[in-house]
């Protein structure tokens, strides 16, 4: 059965260190994977990672960011939020090394167990792991162990960390999908209202360029290809249409094609929602933002705006915000956030 690490502390108590090694392992190659790509996942703790099938991996991507300075304002939230969050989260810098901080203090959870891990003054970890933990908890971000020297240190066999563990596959840019699209705000008005906090609408990172890398992984990313900039908004506007039309139209097949491929029970999810909508009036998209378009991939928000009849009526306007990437020469919706909804009561 999967079951995250939280889980799996509190059920069982800490792990043995043949047990953390082999998280440790895991995590190590997950992590190498979005490292490579330049993407960071800014979000790991205990309750993001799980062990399915007997592997460790990557769950929750709502934080799932590319590698460069953002504007502070994105990142000090976290810091408030989580204490898996590097200091260096203060000056809106996302490099490889937040996830290197945040695997320091996982791998000493799955040692010590919740209480003793967050401790003021944590007990001694067995080596390798005392020291490991020291080199992933650097103040400076410069200064963290790379995960190859992790790696090394931890003694995790080279089949470990050469084989590709995917975090997921393919893995997505957004969160698990528990609240997806405007269905589900439909039907399950007004309890949603309040729990929709995305990233703002209006402000997004820019692009990021290799420059803008920290300087120990500069040599092993490279930035992703630039793109036409009318094509790929044609390639957005198409894909929006169609997203927007097979809702309207209750076309339930053809408005999951237009999603990334996610695990059955999200599918599920989203095809519960979205039976629950009720009798579709109206549903239009309208002001649509293009905040970063590359070769491969693109963020955009926009106005969502519906109308619907029946047990649950309801009629609105929120502001949407969507990651889109090409999978497979197909433009496809990887992640949604909805905030700032406005309903108008009937």
């Amino acid at each position: 059965m999967d079951e995250t690490l939280a889980a799996c502390v509190a059920a069982h108590g800490a792990l043995s260190t043949s047990d953390v090694r082999r998280l440790a392992g895991h995590l190590i190659a997950a992590l190498q994977q979005l490292h490579r790509r330049s993407l960071v996942y800014c979000n790991l703790n205990p309750s993001t990672i799980a062990c399915v099938e007997g592997i460790w991996k990557l769950t929750d991507f709502s934080q799932l960011r590319e590698a460069g300075q953002v504007n502070p304002q994105w990142t000090r939230p976290l810091l408030a939020n989580s204490p898996y969050a590097p200091p260096d989260a203060y000056a809106g810098l996302i490099s490889p090394s937040w996830d290197l901080y945040s695997l320091g203090l996982t791998i000493r959870y799955g040692l010590l167990g919740e209480n003793a891990a967050m401790a003021a003054r944590a007990p001694q970890l067995p080596e390798p792991f005392d020291l490991m933990v020291k080199l992933c908890l650097e103040p400076e971000p410069q200064n963290r162990i790379a995960l190859e020297d992790l790696a090394l240190l931890l003694g995790v066999e080279q089949s470990v960390t050469a084989h590709q563990i995917p975090a997921t596959s393919p893995p997505p840019a957004n969160r698990r999908w528990p609240r997806v699209g405007a269905y589900g705000t439909m039907a399950l008005l007004p309890a949603l209202f309040f729990m929709f906090h995305g990233w703002p609408a209006e402000e997004a990172p820019a692009p990021v360029s290799v420059e803008a890398r920290s300087a120990p992984y500069a040599d092993r990313q490279a930035p992703e290809p630039a793109a036409d900039p009318e094509f790929a908004k044609s390639k957005i506007d198409a894909l929006l249409a169609r997203w927007i039309e097979t809702f309207r139209e209750r076309d339930l097949q053809r408005h999951l094609d237009c999603y990334a491929p996610s695990e059955p029970p999200v599918m599920e999810e989203r095809r519960r929602l979205f039976a629950a909508a009720g009798d579709i009036r109206e549903a239009s998209v309208a002001n649509v933002q293009y905040e970063s378009l590359t070769g491969s991939s693109a963020v955009v928000s926009l106005e969502k705006k519906w109308e619907t009849a029946g047990a649950n009526a309801s009629a609105g306007v929120e502001d949407e915000r969507l990651t889109l990437r090409m999978i497979d020469g197909e433009l496809k919706i990887e992640g949604e956030d909805e905030s700032n909804i406005r309903l108008i009561l009937r």
